[in-house]
Parts: C-alpha cells; structure tokens; sequence
C-alpha cells in the first residue's frame, strides 16, 4: 500500500485548477473552448436540439475525428460518422460518467458495421466510463495486459474524448474507452464469437451470510450468457456444476478427471491478471467462463477492473488479498494446490517477468499512457473533480499504527500510486510463487496428502539409512 501521507502534504485537496483546464471552460457548463485539441481521437454525439445533459440514452449523430497528424479538433473532417442509437448501461455505473452501447444504424435503420479506430468492423460498440476508476487508468491498463496474454478474449479498445453535442453547444465529458462491444462480462464482437460453444458466469450463492468453504462449495450454480445455436442453455450449467463438484472432491480420480477438461493456460493467465492487477473478486460472486467448439473450460472474459488497484472502499491487506482471491470457490483454492498447475503458473509468470512483466516494464506501461493522454489528464480532472476527489476510499491501519492515506487529489497522485501497486503487486507475486513451491511439495492438501505422507516416509527412511550406514562404517 503507497504511503500518501507526505504526499498529500505537498499535494493535497485543492491543487487542481478550480477555474478550468487547457480547451475546457469552467464547471458550470465545460464547454468547449475555440482552440482546442487533443492527441487522442474526438469522440462527439450530436443529440441535435434534444434535451439532456451529460451522456444519455438517445439517438445522437456519431463523428469520430483521428487525424493523420496525431492532433484532432472538433471543426476537423470526421474519419468515421454514423446515425446511433444509445443506450446506457443499467447497474451500478450507470452514473453521471457510466457506459454507454452505440448501434451503428444505416438507410431505413438497418445495422451499419464500421471499424472504428482501427479496430475490426462492428454494429455495435461501447464507450466505456466509469466514476470509481478515475480516467479510465485501470480499465486500459487491464486490457493492455489482457491483450498481451489473451488477446483471443480481450476486447481491443482505444482512448478518446467525448464532446457532446446539443443545440450547437459542445461540451466536454471526459475520458472514455471506445471499445469492441462488451456486456456484462460478455464479450460480444463477432470474430470473439465466432469460435465460442458457449460463455457462461458463476452466480452468487443465496446464503452469502455463511458461506461454504471452497474444498466443499459443489453445490454453485451457473448460467449461459451465451451459445451457439445447438447448444442447450441448460446443460451448460449441469456441466459446470458437474466439474465444480469434481474439483471440490476429495475422490482423486474425480479431481484429475476435472482437470483434464480445463484449459489451464487460460485459468494460469486469468489468475496472472488478476493478481498483478489487484482485481480480487468477492468470494461467491460472479466469475466468467468460455468453451470454444470441441475445446476445454477456459476461464475469462475477465471484466470490470473500475475497482482493481486499491480501488475498494475498504483497504485490504496482502494476506486477505490473497485469501479473496484464491478463494473464487473452489476453482483456484483447488488448482493452487496441484502440483502440476503450480509448476506451469510458475513458469509462465517468471518467463513473462522476465521477458516483459518486471515491475520497471509494467510502471513504463504507466508512463507510456500518461505521456499519450497529455492534456487530456488534466480536462478529465476538471471535469469530474467532484466525483474523483470525493471517493470513499477509507484508510489503512497499518500493523505499526500508522493510518495510510489511499485518496488521491491529482492526476499525479493517481498515476504515482498506480505505478507503486503495480511494482508492488509483481514483487508480491513472486514471493508468493515461490513459497507455493516449497507448500506444494511438503504440505500440499487434499488430493495430494497421500503422496506426500509416502514422500515424506522416503525421506525419513533414506536418513537413517545413512545414518545406519555411517555407525557401520566406525
């Protein structure tokens, strides 16, 4: 956890620009100055004369304008433009800076695929918003490690800006990620489906007051988000509840026999981002899964980073972190006791670490976006001080009495806290590889006790053996 405390001294509350950022006028409306531009592409939705304020559900005109040269204007030749329909997201970021979901509409209101940004063509898209993860850091820096390590499952996004449109007036909305289409964890751009048997999510359990421990928790439900035709709904949660129960069990027949139906390369990269990441999914929530056409249970597509990197209301320490997250019942508080699956999560994370995950590579990652947002930093600030600064992130007691500061008051702060958890999080992770080593093969639990009682009978009998041998020999 980042000591903020002598940072807040010299960069506390208030030091942001109260009066306005560069392009953007003050609060009472943000509109949007003549002279403006930015390095990222201009997202702008023309709502016409509608009323509204702020990002609504409607029917706006979509100009996006990326030119050539690296620096988009508003009055510049759109590079894509498109009527649109959009809706907002319901839930929980469903909020002043929540996401949206465009359908691109064509004569007489037919779908209209684009590729947009580059990315492959679509009728549909998402801008992604959200007012917990301030300027969109976690959720890009999630998909940029998403994309390097499954890139099959990770939806392409891009920065951009938003202008809003309204009776001639533009105004800023922030920092959004225009991305392939995403719902609910539902990756659902057309080359992502094309190969899926079917996506499903693990639902919370009714009794979370008391929760099962995950070696015993056989009994979780699930539900397909989606299947391709032919598949039945309903057997694709028979059959995860099959393999959740074959995992929790104690019969080892049952518990290889469920690992030789799972894609332990998916399950090893999910658990990687998520750890280094910090995204540690409450015990009995939601959890995503996939299974390509005759392939095995993959885990992902992973979704909503808005709260990873210390983002929670209330501080966790490193041994509940770990707890949280190993036990996502009982997929990985199993897989991280077999041996084999450890021995494949180790190798894969000290390759990664040492070819492109050290701390230093993934803060350059940091610098890297930071260096390409420029001043569109400072104008998303501006434009959600209110909510950014008002966070409820509550400090953390430390074990020598200290309170540590998790807030931050300026983009500085953010981007400097960031860079120190993830640093962080890549040392942590190591250590805790390696002491899953040694507990594996001395202390391992359920399926594994045997054979490690017989090892261990081995070992006691080789010493004194020797020992024998070496009173012969005096």
């Amino acid at each position: 956890m980042i000591r903020l405390l002598a940072l807040a001294a010299l960069l506390g509350p208030g030091t942001a620009l109260a009066g306005g950022a560069s392009g953007v006028g003050p609060a009472d409306d943000f509109e949007i100055a003549a002279d403006f531009s930015s390095p990222l592409p201009l997202v702008v939705l023309d709502y016409g004369n509608a009323d509204g304020t702020g990002l609504d559900d409607g029917t706006p005109d979509l100009r996006i304008i990326a030119n050539p040269d690296g620096l988009s204007r508003p009055g510049d030749p759109p590079a894509w433009e498109a009527r649109t329909r959009l809706e907002l997201e319901a839930g929980p970021e469903q909020a002043a800076k929540g996401t949206g979901h465009l359908a691109l509409r064509g004569d007489a209101d037919s779908e209209r695929a684009l590729p947009l940004l580059d990315l492959p063509a679509s009728p549909r898209w998402s801008l992604i918003g959200s007012d917990r993860d301030k300027m969109m850091l976690r959720g890009y820096l999630a998909r940029l490690l998403g994309k390097d390590l499954r890139p099959e499952s990770t939806p392409g996004a891009r920065y951009c800006e938003v202008l809003l449109k309204r009776e001639g007036k533009l105004t800023y909305q922030g920092l959004y990620l225009l991305s392939e289409y995403v719902e609910a964890g539902l990756f659902l751009a057309p080359e992502a489906l094309r190969s899926r048997e079917y996506v499903a999510r693990a639902l919370e359990r009714e009794n979370r007051e008391t929760p099962e421990p995950p070696a015993t928790s056989g009994a979780r439900s699930y539900e397909a988000v989606y299947t391709a035709p032919g598949v039945d709904r309903d057997a694709v949660g028979g059959e995860l509840s099959r393999l959740t129960a074959q995992l929790a069990s104690n019969d080892r027949r049952e518990f290889f026999t469920a690992l030789d139906s799972l894609d332990r390369s998916a399950f090893i990269d999910a658990y990687l981002i998520c750890r280094l990441m910090m995204n540690y999914p409450e015990p009995g929530g939601p959890f995503y899964f996939h299974k390509n056409k005759g392939g095995p249970l993959a885990a992902g597509p992973l979704w909503d980073f808005s709260q990873a990197l210390d983002n929670t209301e209330q501080p966790v320490d490193e041994t509940e972190r770990k707890k949280l997250f190993d036990e996502i019942d009982p997929w990985f508080s199993r897989l991280l006791h077999d041996a084999d699956f450890i021995t494949a999560l180790q190798d894969r994370f000290f390759t990664l670490e040492r070819e492109r995950l050290s701390p230093e590579k993934l803060a350059s990652w940091v610098d890297v976006t930071e260096d390409s947002l420029g001043p569109a930093l400072d104008r998303d600030w501006h434009r959600w001080r209110e909510i950014y600064e008002a966070d409820d992130l509550q400090p953390l007691l430390t074990d020598d009495g200290d309170l540590r500061q998790r807030r931050t008051w300026t983009p500085e702060q953010e981007i400097l806290k960031l860079k120190y958890l993830l640093r962080s999080e890549v040392n942590l992770l190591k250590k805790d590889l390696d002491a899953l080593r040694w507990k594996t093969i001395l202390f391992p639990k359920g399926q594994r006790t045997a054979q490690s009682f017989i090892l261990v009978l081995i070992f006691l009998g080789g010493f004194f053996t020797l020992i024998w041998y070496a009173r012969r020999g005096m």
